[in-house]
């Protein structure tokens, strides 16, 4: 509970790891080297993406049943647990280099980033607990498109062109599960892309609808400093109660603070607020109680 949470209070349970004293090289397949967590709280499951390993695996923590050092019990991206090579090659059920994911618990969907050594790009998995198995096939792609302009699975390199439906990097996603929207850092292009979906949370056009740091979707300058312009965008984070989107820019040790109200999201807008800095064009590094030091992060 809120009233139980301290400065330097201990963890009850620990994943991956034997125990709270040990920092051992992972050997165990089943236990997890993670670079992103994503909660499904409606059946208590864990989502654990690992770049290393090429694959997302789940875990049981319901309090009645978690315990230290647990055994996955399911695995996206690869055949099996004791399977952690690297293909090249992408596919409808592979992943390569995983970085950010978000949970729709409503419709139980994983929504995954596919890395730069990868396929530059969103898949869409149904981890449904009825319908889940290892290594299942995706439900759909974005940013990855075959010359018909349908979702193409096996398209790897990152794309020539830039604009709403092609993307660099895809490195950070978050979902607006209440006013249905994917909001999705494309770090190299320095911009944050925005799309619409549907009512179940599904995507309905292939092409952005809104974007921040840069004035229009076929656009991906590296520009000054302001309140308009991102610098490297690398981590996302949603309040869908103030509608507010949060997003951390390693080029600019800062994090910007942006309006997404349905009635006043424009594309090209300026953020609201910043965190880190003394204004909008300023950098200073510094660790300090109001300073950020966010590193040029990869």
């Amino acid at each position: 509970s809120r009233s139980g949470l301290h400065n330097g209070q201990e963890a009850t349970i620990v994943l991956g790891q034997a125990d709270f004293d040990s920092r051992e090289s992972r050997t165990d397949p089943k236990k997890a080297a993670p670079s992103d967590i994503a909660v499904e709280p409606e059946t208590q499951r864990l989502m654990v993406s690992e770049i290393g390993n090429n694959r997302i695996l789940i875990f049981d923590i319901h309090p009645d049943r978690l315990k230290n050092n647990p055994d996955a019990i399911n695995v996206i991206g690869q055949p099996d647990f004791d399977y952690i090579g690297f293909d090249p090659t992408v596919s409808r059920n592979t992943t390569r280099s995983p970085h950010q994911v978000a949970v729709d618990s409503k419709n139980q969907l994983i929504y995954m980033v596919d890395g730069f050594s990868g396929r530059n790009g969103v898949t869409i998995f149904d981890i449904h607990p009825d319908r889940l198995e290892n290594q299942p096939d995706a439900v759909d792609v974005l940013g990855k498109l075959n010359d018909a302009g349908e979702p193409d699975f096996d398209r790897r390199p990152a794309n020539d062109v830039v604009n709403g439906r092609f993307n660099a990097e895809i490195r950070s996603l978050v979902l607006d599960a209440v006013d249905h929207r994917l909001i999705a850092g494309d770090q190299y292009n320095h911009r944050v892309l925005i799309w619409q979906l549907d009512e179940d949370n599904r995507i309905q056009d292939r092409t952005a609808r809104w974007v921040i740091g840069q004035p229009d979707l076929d656009s991906s300058f590296l520009r000054e400093r302001s309140a308009k312009n991102l610098k490297k965008p690398y981590a996302l984070a949603y309040d869908d109660r103030y509608k507010r989107l949060f997003i951390a820019e390693t080029l600019s040790d800062r994090v910007t603070v942006w309006d997404l109200e349905p009635e006043r999201i424009s594309n090209y807008p300026e953020a609201i607020a910043v965190i880190g800095q003394r204004d909008f064009t300023t950098r200073l590094p510094q660790r300090t109680s109001n300073g950020l030091f966010l590193g040029d992060s990869m």
